[in-house]
């Protein structure tokens, strides 16, 4: 009896050590087609990623540091950076590169991934801006008054009568000859009625300025989006010379990180 007993817990174990090794057998494979199942679903996101993407980090006046990033499953051999110095990447599938940009500038990136062709990717970024309208007014360029939010049946033009300003039409009627004019510092003005509260804005259009330390004066031109300037004549200066006389252009004139073509100001407002 008592060898049987024994037989019997022998037995036993031996079922114990199979259904373990049964066990660790049937986590295996789900651990291997777990990992499978992983791979392949990293491998269609990165199938399904274009070959360079890019994306800002940090904005400095009129250039931007940026992220590049470049992949492809076959993995990354070279990539040629505008200035022809060359990166080796020893076939990795992503790789992340730090660079920085210049505004309306294009910068053509060379990329040889294992097994096909080279393939140029092209990178170009401009400062987002409302454009605006620039015109010729009275002798001098300037962005035209932008009325882009004012309700018509609460706001009208305030037209110069001799030093004065005073209410003239609404803004959906036609824009009054004496509305203003900058050759004469007579700038655009505006009336809005509000919840019973009267709002007088005055439009302040784009324009870059140079200090005259000598005679405490500063010397402004008014300037597209591009901060180009034009005269009368439509002879133009680019801002690049602009910037080297001494020009700057106020910070009032960049909203969000978009380049605006002026902006109203408050002036007062009566009850």
């Amino acid at each position: 009896m008592q060898k049987v007993k024994e037989k019997l817990k022998l037995i036993s174990k031996k079922q114990k050590i199979i259904i373990f090794i049964i066990l660790l057998l049937v986590a295996s494979c789900i651990i291997t087609v777990t990992t499978q199942i992983v791979t392949q679903i990293q491998i269609k996101k990165l199938e399904e990623k274009p070959l360079l993407e890019w994306e800002i980090l940090k904005r400095e006046g009129n250039k931007c540091k940026i992220l590049i990033t470049v992949t492809n499953v076959e993995g990354i051999e070279t990539i040629q950076f505008p200035d022809g110095d060359i990166l080796y990447c020893n076939n990795k599938k992503t790789v992340g590169i730090d660079y920085e940009i210049k505004d309306r500038e294009s910068y053509d990136f060379i990329i040889k991934s294992e097994g096909n062709e080279e393939k140029t990717e092209t990178i170009y970024w401009e400062i987002p801006k409302i454009k605006g309208e620039y015109i010729l007014k009275n002798g001098i360029y300037l962005n035209k008054p932008d009325l882009t939010g004012y309700k018509s049946e609460y706001t009208r033009y305030l037209g110069y009568n001799g030093e004065s300003v005073e209410p003239e039409n609404w803004i959906n009627d036609e824009e009054p000859e004496n509305w203003y004019n900058y050759a004469e510092s007579k700038w655009a003005n505006i009336y809005v009625e509000a919840g019973g509260a009267e709002v007088y804005y005055v439009w302040i259009p784009r324009y870059c300025f140079k200090l005259d330390q000598e005679n405490q004066r500063s010397d402004v031109k008014f300037i597209d989006v591009y901060n180009n300037y034009k005269d009368a004549e439509g002879n133009t200066i680019y801002w690049e010379e602009l910037e080297k006389e001494g020009y700057q252009v106020p910070e009032a004139f960049a909203f969000n990180d978009i380049e605006i073509p002026g902006y109203w100001i408050m002036k007062y407002t009566c009850r």
